[in-house]
């Protein structure tokens, strides 16, 4: 038996799909990353050891951007939401 979807499921379906492309590429906006021809400048990621902000889990942060080819120099922590390690180009 093959399944049939008639043209309201259809329609549905492409909506709920362009809402969450639309999510995904806003939140992607609001965290300062460039979107298009350029590259990322910034890029952060949650890291629990950066809660503190103790040196060691600073350099660790800056280790994890200079392995994601971003400066590590650049490369800080941050204690909002549980600790998140930020780099930057």
């Amino acid at each position: 038996m093959a399944l049939t979807m008639n043209k309201k499921t259809t329609r549905m379906c492409l909506a709920a799909l362009l809402l969450v492309m639309s999510t995904a590429l806003l939140s992607c906006h609001a965290t300062g990353r460039g979107i298009g021809v350029d590259d990322w400048y910034k890029f952060c990621v949650a890291k629990p050891s950066c809660e503190k902000g103790e040196p060691w889990a600073i350099t660790n942060c800056k280790t994890d951007c200079k392995f994601l080819g971003y400066d590590e120099k650049k490369g800080y922590c941050m204690p909002d939401d549980g600790g998140i390690c930020c780099c930057l180009k």
